[in-house]
């Protein structure tokens, strides 16, 4: 009687195991499905452990790469394949692929995935295998697979991937055909908008980008399409008509500052500029303020001039102290107010030697200007130093001379000085 009871027993316990081995597959498979992925984890982690049935290490791979723990997912993924020796199976296959391509070693990778691609039709992985061959300048395959990928998903960057290709082959009228067939039906994101009107602009087709671009606009009239139409606008020089939509809506004060010096309309310019300046407290914007009211005076009387050198002045002083507190160096734009209020002094011989100081301030910023050379050599004409006129002249190429009225009525007369 003992005997038969140990005999079933020994029957039943194994059959319980196989339950046990069962509930707990059939558990982790529900975990998995909820994207439980730390329930699922243990439960499988669990069942290898105590199995060592390498099916098990092919879940956690799976697991561990849904997680995002990479690392552990390429461990087991090499451990099944490297056991069953099944090399083709696509779950452990795709993670080492995207072990080989995080390494940078894209020449395995797309051996990897050409046979992956093989088995299985995917358009995610015809992306990123075109995206690979890409990568590797294997443009007609890249192409090929972009193409087919684009058609599947509609998708921005894969067009971009396209466009670059064509680039690469110098097929510029297929990069704007794209874009084209691309507007008819779709429309941009912030950067590719901005970056396909600046294709259009290389390729001198501002003219559809303004097809494109005023019919968004005027079927959406809002501040977002009005930035990309200004862009056309401004690309083709329509700064009238551009200036009249700036002031349709809150673009920044510069904007309108920077389509008024487009158009000459230095009147203007110098209103904006000042109004800005009150409102931000740059003194860049008192400088460009006085500068525009310079030049909108054609002969300036002298109380004007006076007040431009006065604003100058101010600014110039401002701006010392704004990059003191900022802990910025002079630049290219204080070179400019340096040289501007520097060549004024000279040219209506108000103040000969602190101009000539103010024009060296500019050159220690950008001592290769030629606006600034020359202003320094006419300084010095200014002064009757005839040597350290010419001197200083002789540091500006002849060919440029040539080139510039107020460069050549300068050399003529420094030439000719002897005093």
């Amino acid at each position: 009687m003992i005997k038969n009871i140990l005999r079933i027993f020994l029957i039943i316990i194994p059959l319980f195991a196989q339950i046990n081995e069962d509930l707990q597959i059939f558990l982790g498979a529900d975990a998995l499905s909820n994207a439980e992925f730390k329930k699922a984890r243990g439960i499988y982690a669990d069942l290898y452990e105590k199995t060592k049935n390498i099916y098990y290490a092919r879940e956690l791979a799976i697991i561990d790469a849904g997680s995002g723990d990479l690392g552990s997912a390429l461990q087991f993924a090499l451990l099944y394949q490297n056991t069953t020796k099944d090399t083709k199976d696509l779950p452990t296959s795709k993670i080492i692929a995207d072990s080989y391509i995080k390494k940078g070693e894209i020449q395995k990778a797309i051996i990897l995935l050409e046979s992956i691609i093989q088995q299985e039709e995917s358009p995610m992985l015809d992306n990123i295998l075109g995206t690979l061959y890409l990568n590797q300048k294997q443009l007609h395959k890249a192409l090929v697979l972009l193409e087919k990928y684009y058609e599947f998903s509609n998708d921005e960057e894969a067009l971009k991937k396209i466009l670059a290709i064509h680039f690469t082959r110098n097929e510029n009228h297929r990069v704007v055909e794209r874009l084209q067939k691309f507007f008819e039906n779709n429309w941009c994101s912030d950067e590719f908008c901005s970056k396909s009107i600046e294709i259009f602009k290389q390729f001198d087709k501002n003219d559809i980008a303004n097809k494109i671009f005023k019919k968004h606009y005027e079927e959406n009239p809002n501040i977002k399409n009005a930035k990309y139409y200004l862009q056309v606008l401004m690309n083709q020089e329509k700064f009238d008509k551009a200036e009249e939509i700036v002031r349709l809506y809150p673009f920044d004060d510069v904007l309108l500052l920077d389509l008024f010096v487009a158009q000459n309309k230095f009147k203007e310019a110098s209103e904006q500029a000042r109004k800005i300046y009150e409102q931000k407290n740059e003194a860049k914007f008192l400088a460009w303020s006085a500068i525009y009211y310079y030049q909108h005076h054609a002969n300036i009387n002298k109380e004007d001039l006076q007040k431009v050198i006065n604003d100058l002045n101010q600014a110039i002083e401002y701006r010392k102290v704004q990059r003191e507190v900022n802990k910025e160096n002079a630049n290219n734009e204080d070179a400019y107010f340096y040289n501007f209020l520097g060549y004024m002094l000279v040219e209506y011989n108000l103040d000969i030697m602190r101009g000539i100081e103010l024009i060296k301030n500019a050159l220690e910023i950008a001592p290769n200007a030629i606006a600034y050379i020359d202003s320094l050599a006419w300084g010095y004409y200014k002064l009757g130093d005839c040597s350290q006129a010419q001197n200083t002249f002789s540091n500006i190429p002849r060919e440029q001379v040539g080139q510039d009225k107020e460069l050549k009525k300068h050399f003529e007369l420094i030439k000719k000085c002897y005093r």
